[in-house]
């Protein structure tokens, strides 16, 4: 098979805002908020595998430390992981980087990617924003 690589460099990572102490549920925050998780350079990437026909296999979707697997459904031309159904311009797939943190997403909206001990969540907000058309520019 086939591995093609979209990396996409950020040069910066904006933190989130937490709550940096206890947080019972109808009194809010007790020791104030901070923003942690800023730095400097951070690479995130999409891989589309193709089979030896050069047709797709499976799209890979980068996320933080994680990332989601999709897998090609050629009856219907699109990339699926479990009942999430990745959107599609033309035959290009479509994902969605977050705001300032820049992890990368399925779909628009707020996106939860892990919970603190104190109940805040860490989330990442996409919407359909400026368009990459980065088929257009690969580099071999």
């Amino acid at each position: 098979y086939y591995d093609i690589y979209y990396w996409l460099f950020y040069p910066y990572n904006r933190g989130k805002r937490v709550c940096i102490g206890l947080k019972p549920k109808f009194i809010g925050c007790i020791g104030g908020y901070s923003t942690f998780g800023h730095h400097v350079g951070d690479w995130e990437h999409v891989t589309i595998r193709l089979n030896w026909n050069m047709e797709p296999l499976q799209l890979y979707v980068s996320a933080h430390n994680f990332g989601t697997r999709y897998n090609y459904d050629k009856h219907t031309g699109v990339f699926r992981s479990g009942n999430r159904v990745l959107a599609m311009h033309d035959s290009h797939p479509v994902v969605y980087s977050a705001l300032g943190s820049h992890g990368m997403w399925d779909r628009p909206g707020t996106h939860t990617y892990k919970k603190l001990f104190n109940g805040e969540k860490l989330q990442d907000k996409t919407n359909a924003g400026h368009k990459w058309y980065t088929w257009g520019n690969l580099m071999v």
